[in-house]
């Protein structure tokens, strides 16, 4: 469900992504572990290198912040 936030998220706020779903790729998972220690923490954003685990209120305003400049 997080998931779904974040991307509709990105998407009203014009903010181009990728997108890995670690259930169907096996290295995007890999990715996850590498980047949280963990393979359950999602949501997951990197945004011009500062990692970002989970999405709130804070995290919006950083990622506007560093997509506008």
């Amino acid at each position: 469900m997080e998931c779904l936030v974040v991307r509709k998220f990105l998407a009203d706020h014009a903010i181009t992504f990728d997108e890995f779903d670690i259930d169907r790729s096996s290295k995007a998972l890999q990715e996850l572990v590498e980047l949280t220690g963990s393979a359950t923490h999602v949501p997951v954003i990197v945004a011009d290198q500062e990692i970002f685990v989970d999405f709130n209120e804070e995290i919006a305003s950083r990622l506007i912040e560093l997509t506008r400049s």
